[in-house]
């Protein structure tokens, strides 16, 4: 079961969004955060994977994290960003053949913590499954 996962092409795609946002480095690239241009992690399964994705949209934020005003993306960029999101969410999901993906409407990443009772429900059914 994946929770708001992060995704192989998240930095990537970001940059390409955002080109005044964080960099790609090696570094990034090895804990996995990207995948290096012209690479995508090909894995798929067999085995039963349902994804949650978050509901609620990104809170808007600065480049660097804080709540400043300025130095943030545009309102169109934080709205392809959670059009682009859904779409990692997706992908991971149909990476299995028992693959399902669940939107928790009422949360944002933390599913955990704003809907437990979401990813509660996620673990018993895939424990079913098995």
């Amino acid at each position: 079961m994946f929770v708001d996962s992060a995704h192989e092409e998240q930095q990537l795609r970001l940059r390409e969004l955002d080109p005044r946002g964080p960099g790609l480095d090696d570094v990034t690239a090895r804990i996995g955060f990207y995948v290096k241009l012209g690479e995508r992690l090909e894995w798929r399964t067999d085995l039963p994977l349902i994804v949650l994705g978050r509901g609620m949209p990104f809170p808007r934020k600065a480049r660097d994290g804080s709540d400043s005003p300025t130095n943030r993306m545009t309102e169109e960029q934080f709205a392809a960003w959670d059009r682009i999101w859904r779409g990692f969410q997706q992908d991971l999901a149909k990476r299995s053949t028992h693959g399902e993906f669940r939107i928790a409407e009422k949360s944002g990443h933390f599913i955990q913590r704003d809907q437990p009772e979401v990813v509660i429900q996620a673990i018993r059914d895939v424990g079913r499954t098995q």
